[in-house]
């Protein structure tokens, strides 16, 4: 599990300095963009017993900007299964981590999203939906032509809650899984913590996929966890709506080209606050 430093392009809503570059920037912090002083041991340890080395993933920051992963994939032998998380968010085409996980026969992508359009630069930000479906047409030939797998990997949240049934479409039609997790942190954005008004949303939303998307087991698990959640919620929480407010404000102070966009792309949620 390879985790150099934090260096990435982003700042999307739910990450923070401690994992972003450009958060701490942002925000003034010191940044942990520092390799890890034991990247050459690592390398060299590989190198030495690659005939032991069966699986490596890389992880960020953003893997696919960190130069010492190319140091590393030269080491790895060429048989061994490539992990990679990625936001997807470069130019693909003149990154030379890329451009080396694409001549190995055994690599793995998750492809780190969970909106589409103008919700997805909203969330992910400072990418550009454009070039993510570029990049995204560049790993499926790697999928279609090179033997490689992968699939979507998203995150449960306030900011896909009420258009599920609008990223599960767009998967399927790209013949893409999607692996989904729950959000932890930071509260503002877990569904769970809010009353019956985004209760009542989101539970809509979960049934609206079941009826008309196909879901795998782990999905029908999930939401439907989520869902029977939904259902048994009966209080009101205004107290919650503020914090969502105050955490709005936030993310488009840090984001001033981003002003009034949660209003605009979310008026189901906004009319709340």
């Amino acid at each position: 599990d390879m985790r150099w430093n934090s260096t990435c392009n982003l700042s999307c809503n739910y990450c923070g300095p401690a994992d972003s570059s450009k958060w701490a920037a942002l925000k003034k912090m010191p940044i942990n963009n520092n390799t890890r002083n034991y990247y050459l041991e690592v390398c060299e340890f590989i190198e030495n017993n690659n005939q032991h080395v069966k699986e490596v993933a890389l992880v960020g920051g953003e893997p696919l900007l960190l130069p010492e992963n190319e140091r590393l994939l030269d080491a790895i032998p060429t048989d061994t299964v490539i992990t990679v998380i990625t936001n997807l968010s470069n130019n693909l085409e003149t990154n030379k981590v890329f451009q080396k996980l694409a001549q190995r026969p055994r690599v793995g992508w998750s492809m780190s999203f969970e909106n589409i359009g103008p919700k997805f630069e909203y969330v992910r930000y400072g990418a550009n939906w454009e070039l993510q479906l570029h990049n995204l047409d560049l790993v499926q030939s790697l999928i279609r032509d090179r033997g490689h797998w992968g699939g979507i990997h998203a995150v449960y949240n306030l900011y896909n809650a009420t258009n599920l049934v609008e990223f599960k479409n767009f998967a399927q039609q790209r013949g893409l899984s999607i692996k989904w997790q729950p959000l932890g942190t930071p509260p503002a954005l877990d569904t769970k913590n809010y009353g019956q008004e985004i209760a009542v949303m989101a539970a809509t939303e979960i049934q609206r996929m079941f009826d008309t998307c196909n879901i795998d087991d782990e999905e029908r698990v999930l939401f439907g966890t989520a869902l029977a959640h939904y259902q048994s919620v009966v209080d009101t929480k205004p107290e919650k709506l503020a914090e969502l407010k105050r955490f709005v404000g936030e993310i488009e102070q840090y984001h001033p080209d981003q002003q009034g966009k949660f209003h605009e792309l979310w008026p189901e949620i906004s009319s709340l606050l």
